[in-house]
């Protein structure tokens, strides 16, 4: 993990496992897109650069066929908050996840994952008083500026309107038995593979 260059402000940048920038990335790599409260933080097996956060869903906005909606479930966050010295930090592009912050998050259950209850946030924007973009985003402009660009300042409503007539990646949809994670990295290397055999 390192700093995002010119910034000093504990704005840091890591390899994402989806890099979702819209909504076509969260309706073909996600299980479920919610609304979430943080219910609570602690420190994650790695020590505190790393937590572990509980989220409340408060509603289900969109989910894949078959998945079933978890009512609570926990997963790993960044952003520790100060303490010791040490300052608190945050992905680029990504909120914080601050205890009684609300936000909206893409997800999906990991088939083999460390993080608890197997449920990995792949992508999130804060949600508070029930608008998209409103409230904690510690990391900056937004990493799914696509979805921020069409439902940004409006309601859930909005962004399940969004995602019902989003059509999946069409590739993505050849693998439905892998996660989230395997099903991006196995539409992206059949991509790039056509774009290989299509170049002179």
């Amino acid at each position: 993990m390192g700093a995002e260059p010119g910034r000093s402000d504990g704005v840091f940048s890591e390899p994402r496992v989806i890099p979702a920038r819209d909504a076509v990335d969260w309706v073909s790599y996600g299980d479920h897109v919610m609304v979430v409260t943080v219910t609570g933080e602690r420190d994650g097996p790695e020590g505190p650069w790393l937590r572990v956060v509980d989220m409340r869903v408060d509603e289900a906005v969109w989910s894949r066929e078959g998945a079933a909606v978890p009512g609570v479930f926990r997963s790993y966050a960044a952003g520790v908050r100060a303490r010791d010295g040490r300052p608190p930090y945050a992905l680029v592009g990504e909120p914080r996840y601050e205890v009684g912050s609300t936000y909206v998050v893409a997800v999906f259950r990991a088939e083999r994952s460390a993080a608890p209850d197997g449920w990995v946030v792949f992508s999130g924007l804060p949600c508070q008083g029930g608008r998209i973009g409103d409230g904690e985003m510690a990391g900056g402009a937004a990493n799914a500026d696509g979805v921020m660009a069409a439902v940004g300042g409006r309601d859930a409503a909005a962004l399940r309107a969004l995602l019902a007539a989003t059509p999946p990646d069409p590739v993505s949809l050849k693998y439905p038995h892998l996660d989230g994670a395997a099903r991006f990295q196995a539409t992206a290397a059949e991509r790039s593979g056509r774009s290989s055999r299509a170049a002179p």
